[in-house]
């Protein structure tokens, strides 16, 4: 049993290494001696856990996919009981609203405008980095949300 928790423990050190070296040097950069040398492993242990350097590279996506749903599960989990909570007291009209659904929306609508600053801005001449922008485009993806749900909002767009 100890062989196992052992085996189990190197793995475990191989991947958490290897999370720093591809975040840090991109899958091109990452030096599978690097790994070893700083898992204070041989190789060939590397070899027989992961195969080569792109099962590695899959084990590290694998994992830290993981982390981040087990990060997100409880802010899903939050979001549909307050679904729920507004469809019981009658705020929300619309039932049946899968909260990794509009989760997903939500951070479209409050993203998009953000990675594409600069091309957006140009394309229609307006300032997407300015506050009065940012203001409005905040209250207008509450107003979305809000009427995807089913609630009135008071209108959030005349503040």
């Amino acid at each position: 049993m100890a062989e196992k928790r052992d085996a189990e423990r190197t793995r475990a050190r191989l991947l958490d290494v290897a999370i720093s070296e591809f975040a840090q040097h991109g899958y091109d950069g990452a030096r599978v001696t690097r790994v070893v040398r700083a898992a204070n492993v041989t190789a060939r242990m590397l070899y027989h856990y992961f195969g080569d350097k792109e099962g590695l590279y899959v084990a590290v996506l694998d994992s830290v996919y993981a982390q981040i749903r087990d990060m997100s599960r409880p802010l899903i989990e939050a979001l549909d009981a307050l679904i729920a909570r507004g469809v019981a007291e009658g705020a929300f009209l619309r039932e049946h609203v899968d909260p990794l659904q509009l989760y997903v929306s939500i951070v479209a609508m409050s993203a998009h405008h953000i990675n594409n600053l600069h091309t957006l801005s140009a394309v229609f001449g307006a300032d997407l980095a300015a506050a009065e922008w940012i203001e409005a485009r905040r209250a207008h993806t509450v107003a979305m949300v809000l009427r995807y749900v089913g609630a009135e909002p008071s209108d959030p767009l005349k503040r």
